[in-house]
C-alpha cells in the first residue's frame, strides 16, 4: 500500500514537472513564433500569429510556474502578441475579411493589467502603459466596427475596455491617457452607456448616463437613456425629471420630443402637454422648437387615429400638425426639424394608404379596380407633397439617414431609377461611416 501511495505521489510530481516545463517551453515557442511573424508574408504572418497565440495562452495557463520576474516578461509578451493580432484584425475587419480573434484587444488589456501586479521595475510598468495606449486604440476602433455591425455586446465590451484602460493609466499617473480631452472622455462615456443599455446592462448604463448629465458635455441621448431606464424601472418621477431636463437643454432633439409625447400620452395627459406647449408659444412666439413639438404631438395623434380607422379625427390631427409645422417654417424656412417632420407627415400618410391598397389587391372587379387606382393616386399625391420637404432637408443635412431613406422610397415609387440608385448609394456610404460633404440638391 505504501508503495502504491508513493507511486501516485511520484506520478503527481511528474505531471507537475511536465506542466511547468510545458509552460516554459510554450513561452519560448510563443516568442519565437511572434518574432517570425514580423517579416513574414500575409499567410505566414497569420500562421505565426496563430501559433504565437496558442503558445502564449499555454504559458499563461501555467503562469504560476514562473517566478515574479519571469511572469512580467510573459505578460508583456502576451500583450504584444494580442496587440499585433488586434492590429491585423482591425485592418481585415475594415476590408470585410475574417478576423483571427475579435477579443484580442481585450486579452491584450488583461495581459498588460497583470504587469502592474507583478512588475518589480518602473520601466516595465512604463512599457505596459505605453502599450495600453495602442490597445485602447484597437478597442475603440473595434467597438465602433462592432456597433456599426449591430454586435452590441462586443461593442460594449470594447468601449468599457477603453474606459478601464483610461482609469488604470490615470490611477498609475501615466503621462498620456487614451481619452485626451474632456470632450473625448464624455463622448466615450455616452457611447459606453448606450451600448450597455442595448445589451441590458442597465445598472452600468444608468451610472454612466448620470456621469454624463452631471458634466458640461452631456449628450441628449444621456437624458433619453436615463428616462427610458427609470421609466421601465417604475420610477416615473425620476423618468420625468430627466426628460424635462433634457427637453430644456436640447429642445430640438427629436427623440426627447417623442419620449415626451409618449409619456403624456401613456398617462392620458396629452391635453396637459398641448396646453403647456400652447401657453409656451404665447409667451415666446419665435421659439421654433415649440411649434415643431406641438406639430409632432398632433402628428402622433394623427397616426394613432389612422391606425384605429378613425378617418375624421385622423384628418383633423393631420391638419393641425401641418399647421404648426407650417408656422415654424413661416418664421424660418430653413428650420430642419419642421422641414423633415412635414415631409414625414406626408410620407407616413402615404404609407398608411399603401396598407389600405393592400386590402384591395385581390379585388379585380371594376369597382375594386377603381378604388385601388383612386388610392394609388392619393398615395402618389402624398409622396409628391413630401418630396420638396425632403429635398430641402437633404440640402441642409446630406448625411441624415431618415431623409436619404425617404428619398429612396419616393423615387422608387416614381420609377426614377437614376435618383433611387443615387440615394441608395449615399445611404450605404453613410451607413459605412463615410461623411458626404455635398448635398445632391
Amino acid at each position: 500500500m505504501k508503495k502504491l501511495v508513493f507511486s501516485l505521489l511520484a506520478l503527481a510530481l511528474t505531471f507537475s514537472t511536465v506542466f511547468a516545463q510545458d509552460a516554459k517551453s510554450a513561452y519560448k515557442k510563443a516568442k519565437k513564433a511572434h518574432s517570425a511573424s514580423v517579416n513574414a508574408d500575409e499567410d505566414g504572418q497569420i500562421a505565426k500569429l496563430q501559433e504565437a497565440m496558442q503558445y502564449i495562452e499555454q504559458a499563461i495557463a501555467g503562469i504560476d510556474q514562473f517566478d515574479a520576474k519571469k511572469q512580467t516578461g510573459v505578460w508583456l509578451r502576451a500583450g504584444e502578441i494580442f496587440n499585433d493580432v488586434a492590429d491585423r484584425d482591425y485592418k481585415m475587419a475594415t476590408l470585410g475579411r475574417e478576423v483571427m480573434d475579435k477579443e484580442a484587444s481585450l486579452k491584450a488589456y488583461n495581459a498588460y493589467k497583470n504587469v502592474y501586479d507583478v512588475a518589480t521595475k518602473k520601466w516595465e510598468r512604463n512599457d505596459a502603459s505605453k502599450a495600453l495606449l495602442r490597445t485602447a486604440s484597437f478597442l475603440s476602433n473595434g467597438g465602433i466596427n462592432a456597433y456599426t455591425n449591430k454586435d452590441y455586446q462586443n461593442a460594449y465590451n470594447s468601449f468599457q475596455g477603453v474606459l478601464d484602460i483610461h482609469e488604470l493609466l490615470k490611477a498609475n499617473d501615466a503621462k498620456t491617457l487614451p481619452l485626451t480631452t474632456d470632450t473625448a472622455y464624455y463622448e466615450h462615456i455616452y457611447r459606453t452607456a448606450l451600448t450597455a443599455q442595448l445589451v441590458g446592462e442597465n445598472a452600468k448604463a444608468k451610472d454612466l448616463y448620470k456621469k454624463s448629465v452631471g458634466s458640461n458635455f452631456a449628450e441628449a441621448g444621456s437624458y433619453s437613456g436615463l428616462h427610458v431606464i427609470l421609466r421601465d424601472e417604475g420610477d416615473e418621477d425620476g423618468a420625468l425629471k430627466y426628460l424635462e431636463e433634457g427637453r430644456q437643454k436640447f429642445p430640438d432633439d427629436p427623440n426627447l420630443g417623442i419620449y415626451e409625447i409618449n409619456f403624456y400620452l401613456n398617462k392620458g395627459k396629452l391635453d396637459e402637454l398641448v396646453n403647456k406647449l400652447e401657453t409656451a408659444i404665447q409667451k415666446d412666439k419665435t421659439n421654433l422648437s415649440l411649434y415643431s413639438t406641438l406639430g409632432n404631438v398632433y402628428d402622433q395623434l394623427h397616426q394613432r387615429e389612422a391606425e384605429g380607422g378613425n378617418a375624421d379625427k385622423s384628418k383633423e390631427y393631420f391638419d393641425k400638425a401641418l399647421d404648426y409645422y407650417g408656422q415654424a417654417l413661416e418664421i424660418d424656412g430653413q428650420f430642419g426639424p419642421a422641414l423633415y417632420n412635414t415631409g414625414a407627415l406626408y410620407f407616413n400618410a402615404a404609407a398608411q394608404i399603401t396598407r389600405e391598397m393592400a386590402a384591395l389587391e385581390d379585388d379585380y372587379s371594376p369597382a375594386g379596380t377603381r378604388k385601388y387606382e383612386a388610392k394609388k393616386s392619393e398615395m402618389m399625391k402624398m409622396f409628391d407633397d413630401a418630396l420638396p420637404f425632403f429635398q430641402k432637408s437633404e440640402s441642409l443635412s446630406p448625411n441624415d439617414i431618415g431623409t436619404l431613406g425617404a428619398l429612396m422610397e419616393i423615387y422608387a415609387r416614381k420609377d426614377d431609377l437614376e435618383k433611387y440608385n443615387e440615394f441608395k448609394s449615399r445611404m450605404e456610404r453613410v451607413q459605412n461611416g463615410e461623411t458626404i460633404a455635398k448635398s445632391y440638391f
